[in-house]
């Protein structure tokens, strides 16, 4: 298996400074036997460290293959994704979990909300005890790690932006990481001269948590009386996640005096702006999306357009009255709908050229809002920090279709 985990890595890592301190006592000045045979030894018990894990991280990968394997055939889509723009960030397909938990448990969201609405708390010691630890004075509490990051996995299979870009986690609120933003490159060079110098291959990207709050209305009759509130309540949540955040990525306005956002996408000059010169609905927006991400010699992997427009490509026939199929030039890249975008717009990317950062922290609150009081409705308010940044600005083009 050529794959390692950050553990096996780590281990691998251990035993090459092992065996080569251990040879650097075989001889010479600082010949010394015994401490070789002790890191010869060392060495060897961390070999049978690194072997079960390889034999665990196999049997996890297989499943992992199979299930991913079984997305491509739902979604007609290829989830592999190489040169990732960094190792920290987990890809489409991939399942969204942080490294440790501190809440192992896990807890019960519906019984959380509605103990903590209600005060509830029937066959509901464990979430309780959370509760009773983790409310603040004014009712706020953080989501328990487990269950944010299931909000998280959820929303990305139900969101079209969000579901297909790379997703760090932020501890904090600011984050700094290591990029690739291309590939090195060679040349011929005569002997005795210096060697050509070419385009940095690395840089580094800053993520700065924007604060996105998110009301989803909860009725009193729906905490009193439905059987499956805990996916009811997950449902609403994951969509208002992964709706907040399509939206946020395409159009956010960025920074101004009344509220700090996501800048988002089409609002970014440095990207790929194309205007469609066709005044039909065709394919011909894939090539000319495509075309000037290629041309930066980046591989487009992704194309999202709005529902309407899918429906107007889906009724393409041809002069005898048959339906189109999609062209074959279209079956390199992976399509997906979105009501977020505009029915006259594309949004045409390179998968690794996009990054999205999520704090690790997800907060909620329990209240009224507006004219609810009247309705004897309540809501949750979901407290999120997030920020998203083209990596490589040339791998993402928006097309403006002229469908007139």
């Amino acid at each position: 298996m050529n794959r390692m985990n950050k553990k096996m890595r780590e281990l691998m890592s251990q035993i090459e400074l092992k065996i080569n301190l251990a040879k650097s006592f075989m001889n010479g000045d600082n010949r010394d036997l015994e401490k070789a045979n002790n890191l010869f030894d060392e060495a060897e018990e961390l070999q049978k460290e690194y072997e079960a894990e390889k034999k665990k991280f196999a049997s996890e990968i297989e499943v992992d293959e199979e299930t991913i394997d079984q997305i491509q055939k739902k979604n007609n889509k290829s989830t592999k994704f190489s040169n990732k723009v960094s190792e920290k960030a987990i890809y489409p397909g991939e399942k969204y979990k942080r490294d440790s938990y501190v809440n192992k448990n896990n807890l019960d969201f519906g019984k959380l909300v509605k103990g903590m609405v209600k005060g509830d708390w029937h066959n509901a010691e464990d979430e309780r005890e959370y509760i009773s630890k983790n409310m603040t004075a004014t009712g706020s509490i953080i989501i328990p790690d487990v269950l944010a990051d299931e909000f998280i996995d959820v929303a990305r299979t139900n969101a079209a932006i969000f579901g297909n870009v790379p997703v760090v986690q932020m501890p904090y609120n600011n984050l700094t990481i290591a990029i690739q933003t291309g590939d090195p490159t060679a040349s011929f060079v005569k002997e005795g001269d210096a060697i050509s110098d070419s385009e940095p291959i690395f840089d580094k990207v800053t993520l700065s948590g924007k604060t996105l709050a998110i009301y989803v209305p909860v009725s009193e009759q729906l905490l009193d009386s439905a059987p499956n509130l805990s996916q009811q309540l997950m449902n609403s949540v994951t969509q208002a996640i992964g709706l907040a955040l399509d939206k946020a990525m395409l159009y956010g306005q960025g920074v101004t005096h009344e509220v700090e956002e996501i800048k988002g996408l089409c609002n970014i000059d440095e990207i790929n702006k194309v205007a469609s010169t066709v005044n039909n609905i065709n394919y011909d927006f894939v090539v000319q999306g495509t075309s000037p991400i290629r041309k930066a010699n980046i591989n487009p992997t992704n194309i999202v357009y709005n529902t309407s427009f899918a429906d107007d490509l889906s009724l393409l026939k041809d002069a005898d009255g048959n339906y189109l199929n999609r062209p074959s030039f279209c079956d390199k890249y992976i399509f997906n709908e979105s009501n977020n975008i505009k029915d006259n717009q594309v949004l045409c990317y390179d998968v690794n050229s996009l990054l999205l950062g999520i704090h690790t922290d997800i907060r909620m609150d329990w209240g009224y809002i507006n004219d609810d009081f009247k309705r004897i409705q309540k809501g949750l308010r979901i407290y999120l920090r997030a920020d998203f940044v083209p990596v490589r600005h040339k791998g993402v083009s928006l097309v403006t279709i002229n469908k007139e």
